[in-house]
């Protein structure tokens, strides 16, 4: 399966943080005690994150313009990197922002939520990812739950988009389905070199979006 990641600079390979060995002990200690309290997979520091489906560049610009996101900018240059899961080491996977995700988000995550509320949030979400294979182990596992969001990534965005709050807007891909992937090695080497790629304008003043 071809699962595809964009960043600001072109790369040879993908690396995790751990891999690109950025991570003090401190930094590593305090995502670990996150992972404990919201019962996750694995730190954020050990995987990569990737979509299903090539970024729908052309209304990317659109749909961030005037938000400060750090790469979703109109006119922007970015690069697309494309691994096949396929060819990678043994890895274990979490996918993230299922439409299941965000149906228990919107039903148990209230605005007042208190502390007892929120640890038994992350329980149910963490049985339920296990149970219904969201979290596993290997490609046949990762390619069965997740090649169901292919060719979905454009319709999530546009549907997502209306539902952001402040701290939506500053991350990679909120309420999309994308899979993180935590791989022996933390590398991952790519079916092609980086591509330059560049994002759409930002809407006219007068025009109408049509996405």
């Amino acid at each position: 399966m071809l699962l595809y990641h964009y960043s600001n600079e072109p790369y040879t390979a993908l690396k995790t943080k751990l891999a690109q060995g950025v991570m003090t002990p401190a930094m590593m200690a305090e995502e670990d005690t996150y992972v404990t309290y919201r019962n996750d997979a694995f730190p954020s520091y050990k995987a990569i994150s990737l979509l299903p489906d090539p970024i729908p560049l052309d209304i990317m610009g659109a749909l961030y313009a005037g938000h400060d996101h750090h790469i979703w900018i109109p006119n922007h240059v970015i690069y697309e990197h494309v691994v096949d899961s396929r060819r990678l080491p043994r890895f274990d996977y979490h996918i993230s922002e299922t439409p299941d995700d965000v149906k228990q988000m919107m039903a148990d995550w209230p605005d007042d939520i208190t502390q007892a509320q929120k640890r038994a949030y992350f329980r149910a979400k963490s049985k339920r990812k296990w149970r219904t294979g969201e979290n596993g182990t290997g490609n046949d596992a990762m390619e069965k739950n997740f090649g169901r969001y292919v060719g979905g990534t454009r319709d999530a965005y546009i549907k997502a988009v209306p539902l952001f709050d402040a701290g939506n807007w500053r991350q990679y891909a909120p309420m999309v389905p994308h899979v993180q992937i935590n791989v022996d090695g933390g590398v991952m080497q790519l079916v092609r070199p980086a591509r330059r790629v560049t994002i759409g304008p930002a809407p006219s003043k007068h025009a109408s979006s049509r996405w």
